[in-house]
């Protein structure tokens, strides 16, 4: 190559990498940044724009500044990693961990030591969590999350022992076999006193458990804390828990609350309702208490403390049309903004009265997939003004059929929706048609279903919209102008 070749090919490159700093700071961004310099033109010329980059990048949150070792490291863990290593914040590691090579190679200076954020699935070695905890190198590290590892109680007496995880805010540990004696440890551990967000899902935490977080001034900082179970779960949190955690003087600053999946009863769900500790929350998930349904309900009639809830998960309760009721003449939630009611036996008569209710007009967002609400139910939703701010709405499984869809397509107050879920209902032709040309539906919701339309169809819609030439493109490009032509 000339040199004038040279010099042309090297100002394309930080021409680009100019515009991608240029740009707001995003996940998309910085994916595009990798693959900048994973093409880089002219290695002598790599550093100095590697240094520009991180100069540049200081600004960006850690949160996007995460990549796959794929990504990044072609031959992770076997050979050192390349010198663009050193824009990452957060590795996720997403491949099973079979071996103690792939922990170390991350565990070296000078990348280790700029590691905020750790994300690994399946870590399946037995000494893993001993050479993450005691590398002085991940010192740095502020988010923490190992998923589906069989991590038992020893390691977690081994995670609370280390002396470098002191900067830890955000620790996620859901999917193992904790156990309460692991959690235990992990609520009374000094060196977690800074945590901010905690997940300790599906690990069978019990009532001891749930009490040792509550009682623990080291939780002090929470304002996630995760404690959701699997239905299937024979040990899970009781009565005694709940109202530990209710009457906690250290959760005061909780702002998310996963407690699905439990078993507690009325009297444990009104202490938590009731809860100055809690009247912060604003995301609460409550689903799968399946003990007392329609007690259960009654609770939403009652005064509360939640009045700054945002996000509310009511899923699987089988309360049936009760919980409709409730929510729609019960305490006001005049700051609810996503709602989930799957797995109800919510029926027709449950959705006229929820519709009705004007209670429901600030939400965004609706979860009702797994319910029984058939073409009638879904009329109600579509005719309803209380609907005319959703961006979201979730009718999954719900015995809908041609019907249904063509009034939800007619409807003039789901203009706003962005999403619309209509799988696993009855849809037919006539049914994916209505939604795919409907005149009020937005075109991000009429795209995930145009696709279903036969192409003679989407020819007649083409010369009822006066497109020039629809014949002569392929269906790809027919799909793209139809959607285009509003």
């Amino acid at each position: 190559m000339s040199v004038f070749a040279m010099v042309e090919t090297t100002h394309e490159d930080f021409a680009k990498l100019r515009s991608i700093l240029a740009s707001a700071p995003s996940k998309e961004g910085f994916v595009a940044l990798l693959a900048l310099f994973a093409s880089w033109t002219h290695s002598d010329t790599q550093d100095l724009a590697l240094t520009y980059a991180q100069e540049h990048l200081a600004t960006w949150p850690d949160t996007f500044r995460i990549a796959e070792p794929k990504d990044i490291w072609p031959r992770f863990p076997h050979a050192p990693p390349p010198a663009m290593i050193n824009l990452l914040r957060g590795l996720d590691i997403t491949e099973p961990i079979t071996r103690p090579l792939a922990l170390k190679a991350i565990t070296l200076p000078p990348f280790a030591r700029e590691l905020r954020i750790l994300r690994i699935k399946h870590m399946h070695t037995k000494i893993g969590m001993e050479l993450l905890t005691q590398a002085r190198h991940l010192s740095q590290l502020q988010q923490l999350s190992i998923h589906k590892s069989q991590l038992t109680r020893t390691d977690a007496a081994i995670l609370v022992s280390s002396p470098y995880l002191h900067q830890l805010r955000h620790l996620a540990l859901p999917h193992n076999r904790l156990g309460e004696d692991g959690i235990t440890f992990i609520a009374h551990a000094p060196i977690l006193q800074g945590l901010q967000s905690l997940d300790l899902s599906h690990n069978a935490p019990t009532d001891k458990s749930a009490c040792a977080i509550a009682q623990s001034s080291y939780m002090h900082a929470l304002t996630t804390l995760r404690l959701n179970e699997p239905r299937s779960n024979w040990q899970t949190i009781g009565d005694k828990g709940a109202m530990a955690i209710a009457s906690s003087p250290y959760l005061s600053h909780l702002r998310e609350l996963g407690f699905a999946g439990h078993h507690i009863s009325p009297r444990a769900l009104e202490a938590l309702a009731s809860s100055s500790s809690l009247s912060g929350l604003q995301c609460l998930d409550l689903s799968y208490h399946t003990r007392y349904p329609h007690p259960f309900a009654g609770i939403l009639t009652a005064p509360t403390s939640w009045t700054q809830l945002t996000q509310l998960k009511l899923n699987g309760l089988y309360g049936s049309d009760v919980l409709l009721e409730r929510l729609s003449n019960g305490t006001p939630l005049k700051q609810l903004q996503r709602l989930e009611l799957d797995a109800n036996h919510i029926t027709p008569e449950g959705i006229a009265s929820f519709a009705d209710s004007r209670k429901i007009r600030q939400l965004q967002h609706l979860s009702l997939a797994h319910n029984h609400i058939h073409d009638e139910g879904a009329s109600y939703l579509a005719s309803s003004p209380n609907t005319q701010h959703l961006r979201t709405l979730d009718l999954h499984q719900n015995e809908i059929g041609d019907f249904g869809a063509k009034r939800l397509a007619e409807s003039s107050y789901l203009s706003q929706l962005k999403t619309l879920v209509l799988s696993g209902n009855a849809l037919g032709e006539e049914g994916f048609k209505a939604i795919a040309f409907s005149e009020t539906l937005s075109a991000e919701v009429r795209r995930e279903y145009i696709g279903f339309v036969a192409r003679d169809d989407l020819l007649k819609e083409a010369d009822r919209k006066g497109l020039r030439n629809p014949r002569s493109m392929n269906k790809t490009t027919l799909l793209h102008a139809l959607l285009s032509s509003d």
